[in-house]
């Protein structure tokens, strides 16, 4: 019998309602003999929460009009070594890239260079 660490099952009614994310901290141990009803949503991959570098980054999105809408900030300066601290007036190239790993061929787009000026 094999085990997965998932998110607790909910119903797609009531992820509707709340927005629910399969953070460790709130997923249980689904083993192979467990049942699931109508309605219910499949396990998934269980998400960490950020430490460390990684945790400077936050996001929140929006889903509207048929389009997603993404806002990131993090600090100029993170206090990180392995960040790069920012200036005000200063141009960055950045470039972005997203992934949909719910699909079998991984698809993702990757932008072209954007400048970014903190501060502006």
């Amino acid at each position: 019998m094999s085990t997965a660490l998932i998110m607790p099952l909910f119903r797609a009614v009531d992820c509707a309602a709340i927005r629910i994310l399969p953070f460790k901290e709130t997923a249980t141990v689904l083993t192979g003999d467990a049942q699931f009803n109508e309605g219910d949503l499949l396990p998934r991959p269980v998400l960490r929460t950020p430490e460390g570098s990684g945790a400077d980054v936050m996001a929140s999105a929006a889903f509207k009009n048929g389009r997603w809408a993404l806002v990131m900030r993090r600090k100029l300066v993170t206090g990180n070594a392995d960040d790069n601290a920012l200036q005000e007036g200063q141009v960055y190239r950045v470039g972005f890239a997203v992934f949909d790993d719910n699909v079998s061929n991984r698809r993702h787009h990757v932008s072209f260079v954007k400048n970014i000026e903190p501060g502006s």
